[in-house]
């Protein structure tokens, strides 16, 4: 519409304007208040509690009347048979090609990697955030590529860029709060026996290597044995913790998003993270299936759980767009913190340094890839915001 006029801004404008119209106007009622707690904390406290009085009316009435699926399949045409089952962290691995030939053919990756190819390959590639829009949405664009043929003619995106993505511009320009500037504190929450599902062997192994690469001064641990990971024990340690990573199972639901969820004792909803205050967030680890999956007829909401905690105050999250294998996440945790936490003065020995998340994932996916590990399972995890 606007291409031969090049009005380019006033199609971002557009764009920008209707998407993610959820997430604005509840962002309105968390315009931050810091310079005001300055000259005068009584009223910056009376406005804070205008707006959450305001933002809990809102979520009340944002829940849709739906029947609760038993399952839902990720389904892209003749792709379905290749694509790992949603709803749980996998175990067992798929065939070394499974999906290479359907995904190098699934949509244009030419006309993707066309503009990139004027950088150069590189190990330290560029960053770059992708805003997709509509049916654009469910396409892992950060894995378009040439995958089949001669190795030399083989290219994707992350030979030239470090990929992002961002639920709408204005992601891209909230300031951080200056109490996320605080003394740094983790939270690893992880649950090998979430009630009703099936264990998952990995997630133990998962923390083991956390451990390793942060320092025991910052984290504290729950799903371990004498502090179990309840849904209410969790909740009450997030406005506390600068870094969070779950490593658990995770549900989309296709029917309410709002009901979507971490598995750990209970269920964490979306609709309860949404509720809190964080100050001090920083960057979230969604070791967990589906958690930057959206609501296919609502493309352009970006209604999952990545998007509730960008919401909720994390500038930084780690996410996936499908089912991920159960083994898979120690090897993903540990090349990820282990670049977190490389190259530190001897005071910020195993203290991440989360600005750089997603050339931390980059490097991490790079390992599986490396690994020969099959197609699905690298590109399901994806880093989302700054």
């Amino acid at each position: 519409m606007c291409h031969p006029s090049k009005k380019y801004e006033t199609a971002l404008e557009f764009i920008e304007t209707g998407r993610g119209v959820f997430w604005s106007q509840a962002l309105q009622l968390r315009t931050p208040v810091d310079q005001l707690q300055a000259v005068d904390p009584d009223l910056a406290q009376k406005l804070r509690d205008v707006s959450r009085a305001l933002e809990a009316g809102a979520l009340r009435d944002v829940s849709k009347d739906a029947d609760e699926p038993e399952e839902h399949i990720i389904s892209w045409g003749e792709a379905s048979g290749s694509l790992p089952q949603a709803g749980c962290r996998l175990g067992g691995a798929p065939r070394p090609d499974s999906g290479t030939r359907w995904f190098s053919r699934l949509y244009a990756a030419e006309d993707i990697l066309l503009p990139l190819r004027s950088g150069e390959k590189s190990d330290s590639p560029p960053r770059i955030w992708w805003l997709p829009t509509g049916p654009f949405t469910s396409l892992p664009l950060h894995a378009a590529g040439v995958f089949d043929g001669e190795q030399d003619q083989r290219e994707f995106v992350g030979d030239y860029v470090v990929s992002s993505y961002i639920p709408t511009i204005n992601a891209l320009l909230v300031p951080p709060s200056q109490s996320a500037l605080a003394a740094l504190k983790m939270l690893a929450v992880i649950q090998p026996n979430a009630p009703g599902q099936r264990p998952l062997k990995a997630v133990g192994e998962e923390l083991s290597r956390i451990e390793k690469r942060v320092s025991s001064s910052v984290l504290q641990s729950y799903g371990i044995s004498g502090r179990p990971a309840h849904v209410e024990n969790v909740v009450a340690q997030l406005p506390t913790a600068s870094i969070v990573h779950f490593a658990c199972h995770g549900v989309q639901n296709p029917y309410n998003p709002l009901d979507s969820a971490l598995l750990l004792e209970e269920q964490l909803k979306v609709t309860r993270l949404m509720e809190l205050q964080i100050p001090h967030a920083s960057l979230v680890f969604l070791s967990a299936c589906q958690t930057a999956m959206g609501d296919d007829r609502l493309p352009d909401e970006a209604m999952h759980l990545a998007a509730t905690l960008l919401f909720a105050g994390y500038r930084s999250a780690v996410a996936t767009l499908w089912s991920i294998q159960d083994e898979d996440g120690p090897t993903v945790a540990d090349s990820f913190y282990e670049y977190l936490t490389r190259k530190q003065e001897d005071h910020l020995q195993g203290v991440p340094q989360v600005a750089q998340a997603a050339y931390a994932l980059h490097t991490a996916v790079r390992k599986l890839r490396d690994d020969r590990c099959s197609f699905v399972r690298w590109i399901p995890f994806i880093h989302m915001g700054l």
